[in-house]
């Protein structure tokens, strides 16, 4: 059977089907087929059209409703009045599991997520750690404005005369420590002391001493 034929048979059996809700009263002649036909319309490809339209509008809307779908999510990232690159953002579901994760790109990280509830996480060094809740329902793009975690300020020490020899031996070397006493002060932009993580490296060497937590200050 040629391509031709298989068309005639379904149109006949689309005909039979019009007569049968014909014979029911329903009256499709007078409101669909005739009207298109006798305008030089096949009322067959525009029904078969309808169909296609009308079942593919209700699979789509049916596998949306079970989650199937997905769009487009954007997170753009700030900090200090401008987009800041390299922050990873991930996407957590409704249970904490970990869906998603990208490094954003010139402030910009997109995902494809399912309509839900889902938690957002912004890391970048140098700024306070961001998380927020979200709920999706289409697409959706959300602004991330990262807070500074502050500087460090490490007094530095007034110039004094070179030291005399009995300025620091001691009677013993079994007295002298290895170690000695570094005061940390950690401020924001505006001056107020907050908490933050410090780093001390070695001044000759650049070699990284110990880091620290500085709580309050």
């Amino acid at each position: 059977m040629g391509v031709k034929e298989f068309y005639l048979g379904i149109e006949e059996k689309y005909y039979a089907a019009m007569d049968w809700l014909q014979s029911k009263g329903l009256g499709v002649y007078g409101f669909f087929v005739e009207p298109l036909e006798s305008r030089g319309v096949p009322s067959f490809p525009v029904a078969l059209l309808l169909f296609v339209l009308l079942f593919g509008g209700i699979f789509y809307a049916v596998a949306g409703g079970f989650g199937g779908g997905t769009q487009q999510f954007t997170v753009s990232v700030y900090g200090n009045d401008e987009k800041i690159a390299g922050a990873t953002v991930s996407i957590l579901d409704d249970s904490g599991v970990k869906v998603a994760s990208a490094q954003s790109e010139n402030g910009v990280a997109s995902f494809q997520l399912p309509n839900g509830k889902f938690t957002v996480q912004v890391i970048k060094e140098g700024f306070k750690d961001y998380e927020k809740q979200i709920i999706v329902e289409g697409e959706g793009i959300i602004k991330v404005t990262l807070e500074s975690a502050g500087q460090v300020e490490i007094p530095i020490a007034t110039p004094t005369d070179e030291p005399q020899e009995a300025d620091w031996t001691l009677d013993s070397p079994r007295d002298e420590s290895p170690t000695a006493s570094l005061n940390i002060i950690v401020r924001d932009e505006s001056g107020e002391i907050v908490s933050g993580l410090a780093s001390v490296y070695n001044a000759d060497n650049n070699v990284l001493v110990n880091k620290v937590v500085v709580g309050g200050g």
